[in-house]
């Protein structure tokens, strides 16, 4: 027999319930999301383009291999449990695609028909999904003490998250911005779209010096009150108010003398 293949959600991996994956199609292409607008006297369509994707539904076709109906039932409870109490976008990722990973939602609730329940019970698993396959590669940090070359080896231009330390100007081409007053670390995350001074990651807030913000992904950012995105806009200028994004292929970062180190975590994804 080959390998049964699994998927993981969020640190629950199926094959600890006895679930297993069938099939590759869980990475079909994703929307662009546009209106087509009719003209009047033009033939066809125009296609009003807004340069972004629609989520998708990520379906895996699973099956339990029991030949008992009650070990069946308790098993499919027990995924059913550990998937529906992770609240808002997780990582999910399978054995077919072990170098890519997606941020979803579980949607479904996990109901089977009991004449399906055989030997190989078999159902669906369905996750509401962001459209990006982020690569695992692209979680690898770039530490920067000076200028370099970096590629993006992907055709979609990156959302990088960026850790500067120091004072000075930073272009990662052809974006720029400008970091003044920083007595730290500064975080510029691309995604959110945010920039702050980062406490520590916890998940039980019992200070009240402390205020929160969440990533892509859900997870609480805890930053002080002094700290927070609002009080980051003093400290950096964004050139043509634009937040870094890294384009396809090579592309040149510039560092001022004042900037000690540039981190940048890139973020690379796919359709």
């Amino acid at each position: 027999m080959g390998l049964l293949n699994h998927l993981i959600f969020d640190g629950v991996e199926s094959r600890d319930f006895g679930v297993f994956i069938s099939g590759d199609g869980a990475f079909d292409a994703p929307a662009r999301r546009g209106e087509m607008v009719s003209i009047p006297g033009r033939n066809g369509s125009l296609f009003m383009d807004e340069g972004v994707f629609e989520n998708i539904v990520v379906e895996y076709p699973a099956f339990i291999g029991t030949g008992y109906e009650a070990i069946f039932r308790q098993k499919l409870g027990d995924l059913r449990s550990a998937l529906t109490s992770r609240g808002n976008y997780k990582r999910l990722t399978d054995t077919y695609h072990p170098d890519e990973f997606r941020l979803g939602v579980y949607r479904e609730g996990l109901e089977v028909d009991p004449q399906h329940i055989t030997r190989a019970g078999g159902f669906t698993l369905k996750f509401d999904c962001k459209p990006q396959r982020y690569l695992v590669s692209g979680e690898d940090p770039i530490v920067l003490t000076s200028g370099a070359l970096i590629t993006n080896p992907t055709l979609f231009y990156a959302k990088p998250l960026l850790k500067v330390i120091g004072n000075g100007t930073v272009k990662i081409e052809p974006y720029e911005f400008i970091v003044t007053g920083n007595d730290g670390e500064i975080w510029i995350d691309s995604e959110i779209m945010e920039s702050y001074q980062l406490v520590h990651t916890l998940y039980d807030l019992t200070d009240e010096e402390l205020n929160v913000i969440q990533d892509e992904n859900g997870v609480d950012i805890e930053v002080s009150k002094e700290a927070t995105p609002e009080a980051m806009d003093a400290l950096i200028e964004f050139v043509n108010y634009v937040y870094p994004q890294i384009k396809p292929g090579d592309v040149p970062v510039w560092i001022s003398s004042g900037i000690e180190e540039l981190t940048i975590i890139p973020r690379w994804w796919v359709l």
